[in-house]
This record gives structure tokens, C-alpha cells and sequence, in this order.
């Protein structure tokens, strides 16, 4: 799996010389998703059912604003999603990685009225499975979130944007503790039982927040 994310790196320093040069992209679109947000959904985290999980969101432009980059966190689980414009395919394109080792990488034209829909694939060592993220604007400050593979959906996120100091991030030990104005839940328990078991928990924690909340 460690070759994946250098390889998954490589892609991108090699395309940041090339499609995405020195121009920066105009994040117009996205500027709305810069800043904290509290989220709650499920996510499919045993590749069998869909369990709550509550989370954070924090959007903010990088690596000298030429990428959006979006940090998850909830109990147990990391992602961080890098996305950018690519002038010459006129696509934006996204690189997610995990704290199980998964990487995701992703391409929409951008939003169609209040909807980008992103179609991916999830890489596990020799294997590749297509995944399709929705990403619906519901306001200004609410972002729905929604992977699929086919027609099973591996979780559902909404966030909405709150100050950067109101949100904490929940840890197992916090598990039973007030976290600032919300109330964490015990983290569910892991199965990993089989390959298709690895690959959704692999999309599951790269937006469940398992990431949105890939």
C-alpha cells in the first residue's frame, strides 16, 4: 500500500508541473467549502451495513492556493482530499488518501446546478473499484455528501459550516465525554472479514469522514 501512495504522489507533483503549471485554478466554485463544518451521516464501515458517525470538515486553500484542501476527522478515522482544476482536460480532479492506506483518486466537469458528481476509483494494491461521489451544495454553509458503489451507497454525510472553535474532534477516549455542543458516540466496531470488507472500509474512512464525513 505504500507504493500506492508514492506513486498516488508522483501523479500529482508530475501533473502540477504540467496540466496545472503555475497558473492558480479560480476555486470560485468551491471557495464555499473553506472553512469548519460539523458532520453527521453513516458510513458502511464493516463493507456490510451503514453505521452513525459524527465528525469535522475543515476546507481551506494550500500549497500556495493552487489546491482546496479538505481535512477529515471522526473517532478513529482520517482523510485528507487535495482537489485542483486541470486546464487542459478542463476537469477538476481529486487525490484522496487515508488513515487505512486507501487512496481515491477522482474527476467532475464541476457543479451542475447545486450538484458535482465525481467518478472515481478506490486503489487497493492491484485493484481498482469505481466509486461515484456526489457533492451537493445545500447552502452556502451545508454540504451533502454521498458515495456509491453501483447502486449500494457506502455513506451519507451532511455537514454544515460552524465557527472554527466549535467544533472538537471526538477520540476514543472522548468517547463518552460532551464534545463542544455535541455529543460524541462510541466508535463502531471493525470487521474485516474479507477483500470487498477492505475496499469499502478503504472509501468508507476516506470520506466518512469515512470522506464526507470519502
Amino acid at each position: 500500500m505504500k507504493g500506492i501512495v508514492v506513486a498516488l504522489w508522483a501523479i500529482v507533483c508530475l501533473g502540477a508541473g504540467t496540466a496545472h503549471a503555475d497558473t492558480k485554478p479560480d476555486f470560485t466554485p468551491m471557495k464555499w467549502l473553506v472553512g469548519t463544518f460539523a458532520c453527521t451521516g453513516t458510513s458502511m464501515l464493516d463493507g456490510k451495513t451503514l453505521s452513525p458517525i459524527k465528525g469535522s470538515l475543515v476546507g481551506k486553500l494550500d500549497l500556495g492556493d493552487h489546491w482546496l484542501a479538505l481535512r477529515g476527522e471522526a473517532d478513529k478515522l482520517s482523510f485528507q482530499v487535495f482537489v485542483t482544476w486541470n486546464a487542459e482536460a478542463k476537469q477538476w480532479e481529486s487525490y484522496v488518501l487515508d488513515n487505512s492506506g486507501g487512496a481515491e483518486t477522482a474527476t467532475t466537469t464541476g457543479f451542475s446546478g447545486a450538484t458535482a458528481t465525481w467518478n472515481g476509483k478506490i486503489h487497493a494494491g492491484k485493484r481498482t473499484i469505481d466509486v461515484v461521489e456526489t457533492w451537493e451544495k445545500k447552502s452556502e454553509k451545508e454540504l451533502h455528501w454521498v458515495g456509491k458503489l453501483g447502486t449500494v451507497t457506502i455513506y451519507d454525510w451532511t455537514c454544515k459550516k460552524s465557527s472554527s472553535n466549535s467544533v472538537r474532534i471526538c477520540t476514543r477516549i472522548q468517547a463518552r465525554e460532551t464534545c463542544s455542543r455535541r455529543e460524541c458516540s462510541s466508535p463502531p466496531t471493525v470487521g474485516r472479514d474479507d477483500v470487498a470488507s477492505d475496499l469499502l472500509m478503504s472509501r468508507s474512512r476516506t470520506v466518512g469522514l469515512a470522506s464526507p464525513l470519502h
